[in-house]
This record gives C-alpha cells, structure tokens and sequence, in this order.
C-alpha cells in the first residue's frame, strides 16, 4: 500500500512533466527567430533597454523578458519569443491544474491544456514577443487560487491557510494589473 502512495505522486509529475516538455519543446520548434508583426518589434525594444512599451507601459511583461533576454543562448528576439512560448506552457499546466481542482480527470485536463496550446490563435500568439502568454497564465493562476479558496471545507478552515490564500491572490492580482489592463 505504501508504494502506491508513493508512485502516484511520481506519476503526476511525470505527466505533468511530459505535457510541459511537448508543449514547450513544440513551441520552440516553430518560434520565429527575427522580428515579426503586431506589436513584437515595440516588446522587444523596450524589453532590450528595459524601457517602457506603449500605454499602459506592461512594466511586469518588461522587466520579465528583459531578465530573459540576458541568458546567454541565441538572438534578443529568439529569446523574447521563448519568454513568451515560456509563459504560453506554463500557462497549460495553471490551467490542467485548474480542470484536477475542478474534479476533471487526469486525461480531460491534459487534453484541455493541449487544446489550448496547440489552438491556432494561441499558438500564433504563444510564439511571439506578445504580452498575452503572461497575462493569462496570471490570470489562470487567479481563477485556479480563487477555486482553491471556494472549495475550502468547513471543516478545514484553517485561518491562517486562508489568509495565505488570500494575500496570495492579492500579489497576483496586482502583478496581473501590471501586464495587460484589459483583462480587468
């Protein structure tokens, strides 16, 4: 009994591992490596000198993929478009551990996540310097703590949890407000 304990958290991870890799490494394998079109050239701009895009200014998107633009591996727009393809996987798991929160099962929520990565406006939008992948994983990871809150038992409520929860959802939701107003 004890070694089922063990191995299905293992399992978990390994799937979860498995979706992240096939996304990413898909993404990655498609992301173009010059400048492209929308607003890609002004993101990689003001991410290169840290500066500020058109209004609102996207501070949080900036500062994150000017970081990633330091990492010494291909060109400033390859690695700005894999900031954003990044944020475009991560933002697949928020959301398969949004259907396991929501009672899905295993495979419904894999197979959500992949529906969502690899539907054509998110890929298209996944693969370029675009401020959209970070805004909705932030945005995910909101709804995901908000369920998370919700689904709290009577009978657990533990003060402290919640108010971790809380002040948790708070820091992301002001990190949230500073990527793309509106979604709000």
């Amino acid at each position: 009994m004890k070694d089922t304990l063990v191995q299905k958290p293992f399992i978990n991870n390994i799937l979860l591992l498995i979706l992240f890799v096939l996304i990413f490494s898909v993404y990655l394998s498609t992301l173009p490596s010059v400048l492209t079109l929308e607003d890609s050239g002004l993101f990689l701009m003001s991410s290169y000198f840290f500066g500020i895009a058109h209004a609102p200014g996207y501070p949080l998107y900036t500062l994150l993929s000017g970081l990633f633009g330091q990492l010494p591996f291909g060109s400033f727009p390859l690695k700005m478009h894999a900031f954003s393809a990044l944020c475009a996987s991560m933002t697949c798991i928020v959301l398969y551990f949004l259907g396991r929160t929501l009672s899905l099962s295993k495979i419904a929520s894999a197979g959500t996540s992949l529906l969502l990565a690899f539907s054509l406006t998110y890929w298209s939008q996944a693969i370029i310097a675009e401020v959209y992948s970070l805004s909705l994983l932030l945005i995910l990871s909101l709804l995901l703590l908000s369920v998370k809150i919700v689904s709290i038992q009577q009978s657990d409520i533990d003060a402290a949890s919640i108010k971790y929860k809380l002040l948790l959802l708070s820091a992301v939701s002001g990190l949230a407000l500073t990527v793309h107003v509106p979604f709000f």
